[in-house]
């Protein structure tokens, strides 16, 4: 599926009156091209059109050999700046790792917040990077996009 064909299964834009937003399950890719949910982060979160919005959360999963670099965090950081300038007061943003990331935690942390040095510097980013390891498959999956 190309990106904008997910964005526009994911439009969000008719939710007028949104609190809040979850997408969760999202797997931090290991290659550029390898996930399109993610690299179609952007454009979903563009397609919110609620000037009730107060949080975003967004929930990744760090596995072996994944690479931060190929999630659009300055793309991301723009739109939700716009969120930002209509109210939106929190961000946050969790990642969990699993079984062989070896001494990952604190470089993750670091490297979304100089992807996101504007929402960071505003008080509006907040980071969770889980420490307890996760296992791959049976209940780890993409989770539903929750909304409030």
């Amino acid at each position: 599926m190309i990106i904008d064909g997910l964005a526009n299964t994911i439009d969000l834009s008719s939710l007028n009156e949104l609190r809040s937003l979850t997408l969760g399950g999202l797997i931090v890719p290991r290659c550029k091209n390898s996930s399109t949910l993610e690299e179609s982060l952007p454009s979903i979160l563009q397609r919110i059109d609620s000037p009730f919005l107060d949080t975003v959360e967004l929930r990744f999963l760090l596995v072996p050999d994944a690479d931060l670099q190929f999630i659009p965090w300055e793309h991301v950081e723009r739109v939700l700046l716009s969120h930002h300038f209509f109210g939106m007061r929190r961000l946050r943003v969790s990642v969990d790792t699993v079984p062989g990331v070896e001494k990952a935690e604190a470089k993750v942390g670091e490297f979304i917040c100089r992807g996101m040095p504007e929402l960071r510097r505003r008080g509006v980013l907040t980071l969770h990077i889980s420490t307890e390891k996760k296992q791959i498959g049976g209940s780890v999956g993409r989770d539903l996009v929750q909304l409030v």
